[in-house]
């Protein structure tokens, strides 16, 4: 599934964030993309779905421009997990993850046996089954997340967009939601783009990663060839003195002054 931008320029006012940016996404691979605060990254992955319109360029979602497609196709081809969910209402997770089905309903609205399994099927898989009747209202920072994530599995994508999904979290519930989004991409061929700030999580989650520094990308490429000391300094401005790079296992330290 194809999901890309071409020569795409988006400013907040008279400021450019970025201009002529091109990126293809690979299919069934994961890209993080990585860069300083304040460079676009979640700005882009909001015009890649659709939520912001750049000022010039097109996004294309499986060779269709995206502004041309309705929302509910958009949705049965791409998700979000963004880096927090807010949720106003007591439903239960059951019923939080059955919304990923909308969808694929049909004309009236109401799910079938099929749509039921695959809501199972997803609390099943992220480990959520027991706490199927509990209001997510009631969960943990790392339930809510492992729940965004079973409604984005019961939604089926082709692509999954992670903005920062596991920024908030301790290390298990990362290592958790990592390795089953994995596990997707290896047995579903699922597509992955990942805004990440953690450049040694990255190196363990994605095949692919870019930096967007100064309204341009650098990259993509695999981690080990792009994550360099060279590429660290410019992107983040750390001077020489302060980073140290280690390759096996892979690991960036820095001092601090």
């Amino acid at each position: 599934m194809n999901l890309s931008a071409t020569d795409l320029s988006f400013a907040y006012g008279a400021t450019p964030l970025f201009e002529h940016l091109h990126l293809e996404t690979p299919e069934g691979r994961i890209l993080g993309i990585l860069g300083p605060n304040g460079a676009g990254k979640s700005t882009l992955l909001k015009l890649l779905h659709g939520e912001l319109v750049p000022g010039h360029g097109k996004v294309a979602l499986a060779n269709r421009p995206i502004d041309g497609m309705r929302p509910g196709e958009i949705a049965r081809l791409l998700a979000i997990i963004p880096q927090s969910v807010s949720i106003s209402f007591a439903f239960t997770v059951r019923e939080f993850v059955a919304m990923g089905r909308r969808p694929h309903l049909g004309l009236f609205g109401h799910p079938g046996p099929a749509d039921r399994e695959c809501v199972s099927q997803a609390l099943l898989e992220t480990g959520l089954e027991h706490l199927a009747d509990r209001p997510v209202t009631r969960l943990s920072g790392g339930e809510t997340q492992l729940a965004a994530l079973a409604r984005a599995f019961a939604q089926q994508p082709r692509i999954l967009l992670l903005d920062e999904a596991t920024a908030n979290l301790d290390l298990a519930h990362t290592a958790r939601i990592l390795t089953l989004i994995r596990r997707r991409v290896r047995e579903n061929g699922l597509t992955v783009l990942a805004v990440l700030h953690d450049i040694n999580l990255a190196a363990a989650f994605c095949t692919d990663v870019v930096f967007l520094h100064q309204g341009r990308l650098l990259g993509p490429q695999s981690p080990d060839k792009l994550l360099s000391l060279e590429t660290i300094r410019q992107v983040y401005g750390i001077s020489p003195d302060q980073l140290t790079l280690h390759i096996d296992p892979f690991f960036v330290s820095h001092r601090f002054a």
